[in-house]
């Protein structure tokens, strides 16, 4: 990405921490660029702790680490449109991704004038679609917005397809043409909305029939997860809620 666009992330959008959900050889591969006015932080994730021979500090995440670190082939999206791989894929990130989770979320109970935050993955999909759905969530978004917001990863991705193909060859072991004419390939690569809607239907029925969640709150499972998982108290996720639905005029001068 051109150095100009990556400096008005700072510049002309007040971002002023990046958090890097990629693994450390995706880090490794692909370093972070330098942008002056921004952090960049990476939190390892339970994957890459156990890769270390690192305790977690979530000894129950780290042990369904041990099973959760599957390798999905596209044969495995086939069924209903790959909705059921897509699930398990979510539901094990949520696992493995509780700390950069849990630290992006207690850096949005802190003041706005901190600055924004970006964060991203490397598809900028999975990962990073599943953090966006757990705060458009919290904020009451509709589900016509969230499905609408993680159908736009296909704008965001197709500039950089031929990068991102090679990069999931690479994880399949497949070749171009032997992974275009796999049975559920397509499936793996999309973005459809409804996968992000039944993930949330997924949490919902997780967390959300009796957890701490809120009787008001309209994705239960969400609060659910954030409560429960993440270990945030009721009047912190309000505290996120309140700090993310803040007025325009809130933002004039910041």
């Amino acid at each position: 990405m051109p150095a100009a666009i990556l400096s008005s992330l700072h510049t002309t959008y007040n971002i002023t921490t990046i958090y890097d959900l990629r693994s450390r050889g995706e880090r490794q591969r692909n370093a972070s660029p330098v942008i002056e006015g921004i952090e960049t932080v990476w939190i390892p994730s339970c994957s890459d702790l156990e890769g270390l021979g690192i305790p977690s500090s979530d000894e129950e995440a780290a042990k369904k680490t041990k099973t959760a670190s599957m390798v999905l082939k596209p044969a495995d999206f086939i069924e209903k449109n790959g909705e059921v791989a897509f699930l398990k894929m979510y539901a094990n990130i949520l696992q493995i991704h509780k700390e950069p989770y849990k630290a992006i979320f207690r850096r949005l109970m802190g003041p706005i004038a901190e600055g924004g935050i970006l964060f991203h993955c490397t598809a900028g999909k999975d990962r990073t679609g599943v953090l966006a759905a757990l705060i458009l969530a919290l904020v009451g978004a509709s589900k016509e917005e969230i499905a609408h917001d993680y159908a736009l990863t296909r704008v965001g991705v197709d500039p950089f397809r031929t990068h991102l193909l090679g990069v999931v060859l690479k994880m399949l072991g497949m070749s171009e043409e032997d992974a275009l004419k796999a049975p559920g390939f397509e499936e793996l690569c999309g973005a459809k909305g409804q996968i992000i809607l039944a993930f949330l239907d997924w949490m919902d029925e997780k967390w959300g029939a009796g957890g701490k969640a809120s009787a008001s709150a309209e994705y239960p499972g969400v609060e659910g997860y954030l409560t429960e998982e993440l270990h945030f108290t009721a009047e912190e996720v309000n505290k996120i809620r309140s700090n993310l639905k803040i007025e325009k005029s809130q933002l004039d001068g910041i």
